[in-house]
């Protein structure tokens, strides 16, 4: 049978399928664990090494560096057990991840070119700075998501 089905049938499968939610929270939970924990962990490099190169502590520094690693893999872990993600994911990962490593460029150089450095009450609020955006991020991802 080759039913056809009416204009007005038409519109309202178009307006299910355009509401349909794909996304689980189980997804919404992991996009957001990861986000938020790459804010913490990039914040966390930019401080340690601060504080490790302030200190001239080369050792240090690497321990710092390498712990990064272990934390980007862990965090790459829980962003793949996501099996969908909300529309805009892309464009809202985008600018969080590009605007906080932008932020943390500038704090390399700032504690890299001057001398003696920023003091710990000015830079370590503005490693939390350099979160910010990859965290405002998360909650947009999270609010897209319901």
């Amino acid at each position: 049978m080759n039913q056809q089905i009416t204009p007005a049938e038409a519109a309202a499968a178009l307006t299910r399928a355009a509401t349909a939610r794909v996304v689980s929270a189980a997804d919404v939970r992991a996009l957001t664990a990861y986000l938020v924990g790459l804010g913490a962990g990039v914040a966390g490099v930019l401080a340690g090494s601060w504080w490790m190169l302030s200190h001239e502590n080369v050792i240090g520094f690497a321990a710092v560096m390498g712990g990064y690693g272990l934390v980007l893999a862990l965090l790459i872990g829980i962003q793949r057990r996501a099996r969908s993600t909300p529309r805009g994911f892309r464009r809202i990962y985008a600018w969080g991840f590009g605007a906080t490593m932008a932020l943390y460029v500038i704090g390399v150089m700032w504690y890299s070119f001057t001398r003696p450095g920023p003091p710990a009450a000015v830079f370590l609020p503005y490693c939390l700075l350099v979160a910010l955006p990859v965290w405002i991020a998360a909650m947009l991802i999270r609010r897209a998501a319901r």
